[in-house]
C-alpha cells in the first residue's frame, strides 16, 4: 500500500523499540449477567469461516429482492442459509429489528461458529452490547482461538469502561493472531486510556510495521500515527511530531484530527496564525465527515 512506503522512513524511527514486551495486566473479571436466546450446544463449523462474518454492506437492498428473500425464507423456513440471507437484506436496509429475529432463527438452525458471529455482529451493531457480549462468549467456550470474538469481546468492555479485561482481551487476540493490526490499534488506545504512556507509544508503533489490508485498517494506521504524534507533543518531542503529522497529512489531507493535532503543535511553538489555519481546516473537515461505526462492529 502507498501509504505504508511513504511512511516508511519515519516507521523505523518510531518504531524503535517497538518489539519490547509489554507487562501483562490483570483482566476485571466481573462479569454482570446478561439475558440472550437459547441456543442448541455449538455445533462444529463447517464450510465458513467465522472471521468473515461480516454483516454490514455498501448499500441497502433493494425492496424488490428483499421480497425475494421473504419469498424464500416462507418457502423454507427450516433454511438457516435462507434466513441468514433475509437477516443480511433486512440489516443492510436498516431493519434491524426484524433482521436481528431472522439473525436468531438462523443461529437456532444452524448453531455454528459463523452464524453466532453474524449474530453477535448484528447485536453490536445495535448498542445491544449485553447480549452480543453472551454471545461472543459462547463462541469462545467452543472455540477460544477466534480472535476476531476475542476483539471485539474487548471493545464492548473498553466501552463498558472495563479497561482492565479489555486491555487482556485485547493481548489475547493478538496472541492468536500477531499480525491483527486493529487489535494493536485497541490496545494502544486501551493502554493510552490507562495512562500507561510507554507502553501505548510501543503499541501504536507496532501497527506502523503492519500493512493495512482493507480501508478500515488503513484508518487505523493513520490513527496510529496520529496518537503517536498527540503522545510526543504530550511529552515535549516537538520536532518529531511535526514530522510524524506532515507525513500523515501529507498521505491524507482530509484526516481532521491531524491538522487539530498540527494546531496544537504550533501553538506551543507561538506559530499563531499557522495554528489559526490549521485548527480552522480541521473544523471544516469535523462539519463535513460526521463519525460512524460502532464500538462492537468491525473487522
Amino acid at each position: 500500500m502507498a501509504r505504508g512506503l511513504q511512511t516508511a522512513g519515519l516507521v523505523a524511527v518510531l518504531c524503535a523499540g517497538c518489539g519490547t514486551a509489554s507487562t501483562p495486566v490483570p483482566a476485571n473479571t466481573e462479569k454482570e449477567t446478561v439475558a440472550t436466546p437459547s441456543f442448541p450446544v455449538l455445533a462444529p463449523d463447517t464450510q465458513e469461516d467465522p472471521l468473515a462474518a461480516r454483516i454490514d454492506g455498501p448499500q441497502p437492498v433493494p425492496e424488490v429482492e428483499l421480497d425475494g428473500l421473504h419469498a424464500a425464507v416462507e418457502q423454507n423456513p427450516a433454511d438457516p442459509g435462507a434466513r441468514r440471507n433475509l437477516a443480511m437484506g433486512l440489516f443492510r436496509s436498516g431493519y434491524r429489528k426484524e433482521a436481528i429475529e431472522q439473525f436468531e432463527e438462523a443461529a437456532r438452525l444452524d448453531p455454528t461458529a459463523a452464524r453466532l458471529m453474524d449474530l453477535a455482529h448484528a447485536y453490536g451493531s445495535a448498542s445491544r452490547l449485553d447480549d452480543a457480549e453472551a454471545v461472543y462468549d459462547r463462541v469462545l467456550a467452543a472455540r477460544p482461538d477466534v480472535p476476531v470474538a476475542l476483539y471485539h469481546l474487548a471493545n464492548i468492555a473498553f466501552t463498558k469502561a472495563e479497561l482492565g479485561r479489555a486491555t487482556e482481551l485485547y493481548r489475547r487476540a493478538i496472541g492468536h493472531d500477531p499480525n491483527y493490526l486493529l487489535a494493536h490499534y485497541r490496545l494502544g488506545i486501551a493502554l493510552k486510556t490507562r495512562r500507561q504512556w510507554v507502553e501505548a507509544y510501543q503499541t501504536f508503533g507496532k501497527v506502523l510495521n503492519l500493512e493495512p489490508g482493507d480501508a478500515e485498517e488503513a484508518s487505523a494506521f493513520e490513527n496510529a500515527l496520529y496518537e503517536i504524534a498527540m503522545l510526543d507533543i504530550q511529552h515535549g518531542e516537538l520536532k518529531r511530531a511535526e514530522e510524524t503529522l506532515a507525513v500523515l497529512i501529507e498521505s491524507n489531507a482530509d484526516h481532521a484530527q491531524a491538522h487539530y493535532g498540527y494546531g496544537q503543535l504550533l501553538l506551543r511553538q507561538g506559530r499563531v496564525v499557522e495554528a489559526q489555519r490549521e485548527l480552522q481546516t480541521h473544523a471544516q473537515l469535523r462539519s463535513r465527515h460526521k463519525p460512524t461505526g460502532t464500538v462492537a462492529t468491525g473487522k
